[in-house]
């Protein structure tokens, strides 16, 4: 369904619609947020997942994509906070490890440990 931009428009009015009615209805927040960020809209998708966070603080899905819109706008201080909170809700998600792992090099971080008490 999502492949054709005009039905990832629909899509995206419908959670628009969502969102008003139900305006703490976290769910429709993290699924427009996974629209936004697969249209590439980074900053949207972002603002979409610290409200889901806000009104959910355990979701470990949130979390872990506010983390992916920080890696894509190459903000990788604020990636690396997101992941860690991502793996602390839910520590068995080796993807997000993974990348966490790779952004500690990228910032120079690799074993130094330097980084463990700003998460």
């Amino acid at each position: 369904m999502l492949q054709n931009p005009a039905e990832h428009e629909k899509a995206m009015l419908l959670f628009d619609s969502i969102i008003r009615k139900a305006p703490t209805f976290a769910e429709a927040y993290n699924k427009r947020a996974t629209l936004q960020y697969m249209a590439g809209r980074f900053s949207e998708s972002i603002e979409d997942c610290k409200m889901v966070l806000s009104l959910q603080p355990l979701h470990f899905g949130a979390a872990s994509g506010l983390g992916l819109c920080y890696t894509k706008l190459v903000m990788y201080e604020e990636a690396l906070l997101a992941f860690k909170a991502a793996l602390r809700i839910h520590p068995g998600m080796k993807d997000i490890a993974r990348v966490a792992a790779e952004i500690q090099i990228k910032l120079g971080r690799e074993g130094s440990g330097e980084d463990a008490d700003a998460a």
